[in-house]
């Protein structure tokens, strides 16, 4: 299974927001902040 920068970037932090046990809503705000980073 091979996974580009983002996906990769993008799952990692999914990973380690489970792990901090973010709300979904703090988790997707995160998510759509990183994706404008990468850009």
């Amino acid at each position: 299974m091979k996974l580009n920068i983002e996906e990769r970037s993008h799952f990692a932090c999914s990973k380690l927001f489970e792990d901090k046990g973010l709300s979904d809503y703090a988790r997707s705000q995160l998510i759509s902040l990183m994706k404008r980073l990468i850009k």
